[in-house]
């Protein structure tokens, strides 16, 4: 069971990568192609 504080991060680390990575993702994905600069 997660505390109020862990499900906060958690939730903050879950929408970061939604609205910043998958679109990036999901267009490299596309176009068979992977961005290595995601990685760091």
């Amino acid at each position: 069971m997660l505390t109020e504080d862990e499900r906060g991060m958690r939730d903050a680390a879950r929408a970061f990568c939604q609205e910043e990575l998958m679109p990036n993702i999901v267009e490299a994905n596309r176009h068979e192609n992977f961005d290595r600069g995601i990685m760091k």
